[in-house]
This record gives structure tokens, sequence and C-alpha cells, in this order.
């Protein structure tokens, strides 16, 4: 028997393939409804964002369809090799759970953000200033998300340490994976609430101007407690969170 490499797998793919692998012995048949967000997270002892991510998987690798308030429908039943064609592939290239990201930017740029109030420079401030101001004007949402770019990474460049710089740069490039942008939509999260936005980035700015490291590591936390918690809202919930934060 040839030896293959043993990839690690997220949470979420573990679960999509526990999904898949229904389908394709025939538990699940094409047409059928997948069982409810709920029921689905209860049964595999996991959260309902991870089934969210897993559907999602799903639907980018053409297993499922998931049609808003009614659930996640099988269109498709892999072969019972699966595991080794291009499913495997699909949810290997679908990007890291968006939780996860989450998650990671709370640990990173919260500090960051602390660290960037004890040695920013007025030239710092004034470029995150036009970042924000860039971000009130942008005429679209890609405009909108290169200027909220910006911003978190040039709170990482204000601590002078280019390894930071590099980290909170790649997990906004982590962003822009299928599953982020997937889950995103779904949500809601890319759309509206610019205002709000606004003033969550003047708060971590101005605690990051009066040199308040505390203050910035609190503000840059609840900036991205509301990216969490929409990402994280039950599925019959998103309508109500259609105008959510960008990140």
């Amino acid at each position: 028997m040839p030896i293959t490499p043993i990839a690690p797998l997220r949470l979420y793919q573990k679960v999509a393939e526990q999904l898949a692998g229904l389908v394709a012995a025939g538990e699940l048949s094409v047409g059928s409804r997948l069982p409810a967000e709920r029921e689905l997270a209860h049964s595999l002892g996991v959260s309902r964002p991870v089934v969210r991510e897993a559907m999602i998987a799903l639907e980018l690798a053409g297993v499922v369809e998931v049609r808003m308030g009614s659930g996640a429908y099988v269109v498709h039943a892999p072969p019972p090799d699966f595991l080794s064609g291009g499913f495997a592939r699909a949810l290997a290239d679908a990007g890291s759970g968006p939780l996860a990201l989450v998650e990671a930017r709370v640990a990173i740029e919260g500090e960051t953000a602390a660290r960037a109030a004890l040695t920013r420079s007025d030239t710092d401030l004034a470029a995150l200033a036009a970042a924000i101001a860039e971000m009130r004007v942008s005429p679209g949402a890609q405009a909108h998300s290169d200027a909220d770019h910006g911003f978190h990474v040039r709170i990482a460049a204000a601590t002078g340490n280019e390894v930071l710089t590099r980290i909170v740069d790649q997990l906004w490039r982590e962003m822009v994976s299928p599953l982020f942008q997937r889950m995103g939509d779904a949500t809601g999260l890319f759309r509206g609430a610019r205002a709000e936005t606004a003033q969550e980035h003047e708060a971590i700015l101005a605690a990051i101007a009066v040199r308040d490291p505390d203050a910035a590591r609190a503000a840059m936390h609840a900036h991205l407690a509301s990216v969490r918690r929409v990402l994280s809202a039950p599925a019959e919930e998103t309508d109500a969170s259609r105008e959510a934060v960008p990140c």
C-alpha cells in the first residue's frame, strides 16, 4: 500500500468530510435536505459557526446548495474516493475558517494596537486618519476594503516591527479566500454600516493618538468583536445582521 502525506485538517474541513462521506455512502441522497445547523452542531459536538463554515465548503465543492431561510440541500453525490479527488482539493483551497481568522486577529491586532500606541509617530497618525477618511468616501466595497486593510496594516507598521506588519497583512489577505468571502456574503458582513465602522476605527486611532495602550487594545477588541458577532449569528438571524460591520 503506498504511503501518502497526511495533511492537517481544519475543524470545518473535518465536518465537511464527514458529511460528504454520508452523501457518498448514500445516507444522504441527492435532493435531500441536511439536518438544521443547530441539530448538526449538537450531533457533531462543534459550534454552529463551524457547521456553517463546513456547509459553505461543501457548497464551494459542489456537493450542496445552501438556500437562505430554507437550509442546505444535496445536489451532487461525490464518488467513494472523493477524499483523493477534486473534493479534497476544493476543501484545501477554501481557506482558513473565518472564525479562526478573527480569533487570530483578536490575539495579534489587539496587542499590535497597544504597541503602536507607544511607538507611533505623527506621520503614522496622519496616515491612519487618511485611511479612515478614505473609508468614509470610498465609492464601492472593494475600495472600502482596501482602505480598511491599509488602516490595520498601518497600525502594525507604526510599531516599527516588520514581522508584525507582515503578519497583519497576511491575515487580511487570507480574508479574500473563497470560504471567508462566501461566509461574509451570507452573513451580510460586507454590507452597510460604514458609519459605525468608521467610528470604531476612530476610537482605535484616538487611543493610539493619546498613547494609551490599554484603550487601544480595548478599542481593537471591540471592533473585532463586532465582526465575530456577525459571523457567529445563527443562520435564522442573518437577515437581521445584514447591516453589519466590515472588517
